[in-house]
């Protein structure tokens, strides 16, 4: 009687076990489930995010390849100004000796 007594124990303990397993199991792939369900929810999402992330880089890049060439440009045309001013200038100085030596 007493080892019989000790095996039933033994097998209610295994059930009580394997209903706990089972349990956690199902729990287990519900999260499982919601994870997934997740991801695919925020994985579009996330995937437009990135997407427009590399359009702002890229936009980024071509605002600052177009500033540079403003630059440049500005740069180029500060020289033609100054240059043109340093020709006025000679020019005027021409037209003073020619004033002076025609006096």
């Amino acid at each position: 009687g007493r080892v019989r007594g000790e095996i039933e124990a033994l097998r209610e303990q295994l059930r009580v076990k394997e209903e706990e397993e089972e349990r956690l199991s199902a729990g287990i792939q519900a999260l499982d489930q919601e994870v997934s369900s997740v991801r695919s929810q925020y994985g579009a999402k996330l995937e437009r995010l990135e997407e427009r992330e590399r359009a702002v880089l890229k936009e980024q890049g071509e605002c600052e390849a177009r500033a540079a060439s403003i630059e440049e440009a500005e740069a180029a045309l500060r020289e033609r100004r100054e240059a043109h001013t340093q020709e006025e200038l000679a020019g005027r100085r021409v037209l003073e000796e020619c004033a002076k030596t025609a006096s």
